[in-house]
């Protein structure tokens, strides 16, 4: 019975530390996050994990126990069935490994994106003035989710996507963590796609940024690096899907009436009067990561 046992809980303990490396890569989050830091961070994760569990069942009369009657130790059977057992957790392992990388290279590989940039069905809608905007927009959403504050970008965002955002910051800001997003530098980007409904236009776009991204946590009132590199620059290729109400453009002056010729003036020719335009802006109402690699 106590070899059982024994066979049993070593099982048990080495599944749950394979289970833990297969999902101890972070959580990609729609705004921050962007980075699989499977490869460093997974592997000290994982070790952290080994330590910890090393250091439980270290020491004590526990220890001493389960050294008097441990693996290899016994009748010719019992080494057979020790082998057999350590067999089969060495090929779980592998297994859930293999199918850890394999879903991080779905990450990081998906798509045919070169393809997605060089489409030019909508053509007329790549100016530089737009892509100017649209990645003002996102720039400035990464800058504030980066002080776990996304407040001041509260108008660049649909209510959706705000709220989603605001729980990830509170859960971070409750774990004294915070996701470093800096050094964003636009490198491109396409319209792929443009639809109006009514008064709502939506134009959804592939755009690469680079930047710095990792996470730091407070400890003692020091921030350390948990989670990426804060040396390296991160290429990332998103799918980014904006909204806009489309409003009439004023044809006539609001103080005498008159016919506008130039629809955006800002000022009557007949009266002098002063026009203020209803300004509409693009908002970010989705955000996908296609593709990612270390610069």
């Amino acid at each position: 019975m106590k070899t059982t046992i024994k066979y049993l809980s070593f099982f048990v303990i080495t599944f749950l530390l394979s289970f833990s490396c297969f999902f101890s890569k972070p959580v990609i989050a729609d705004s921050g996050w962007d980075a699989d830091y499977g490869g460093s961070s997974s592997s000290s994760w994982s070790s952290s994990s080994s330590s910890s569990s090393s250091s439980s069942w270290g020491g004590g009369s526990s220890s001493s126990s389960w050294d008097s009657d441990g693996f290899g130790s016994g009748s010719p059977e019992e080494i057979i069935f020790d082998i057999i057992i350590f067999i089969i957790i060495i090929v779980v392992f592998l297994v859930l490994r293999l199918i850890s990388e394999n879903f991080k290279e779905e990450i990081s590989s998906s798509g045919p994106i070169n393809e997605l940039f060089s489409k030019d069905d909508f053509s007329s809608f790549n100016t530089e003035e737009l892509q100017i905007e649209l990645f003002d927009v996102y720039k400035d959403i990464q800058l504030a989710w980066a002080e776990n504050n996304i407040k001041p970008v509260r108008k660049l965002l649909t209510d959706e996507l705000f709220n989603n955002y605001k729980m990830q910051i509170d859960t971070m800001v409750s774990m004294n963590q915070r996701n470093v997003m800096k050094d964003i530098v636009f490198k491109r980007m396409n319209v792929i796609d443009v639809t109006r409904n009514n008064n709502i236009e939506q134009v959804k776009v592939v755009m690469e940024v680079t930047c710095k991204d990792y996470v730091v946590e407070t400890i003692d009132g020091i921030e350390e690096v948990i989670k990426g590199d804060s040396y390296y620059d991160m290429i990332y290729d998103y799918e980014m899907t904006f909204v806009r109400n489309i409003k009439k453009k004023t044809k006539k002056c609001p103080n005498c009436g008159n016919k506008l010729d130039d629809a955006m003036s800002t000022q009557c020719e007949y009266c002098g009067g002063v026009i203020i335009h209803e300004t509409d802006h693009f908002v970010l109402a989705k955000k996908e990561m296609l593709k990612q690699e270390m610069k």
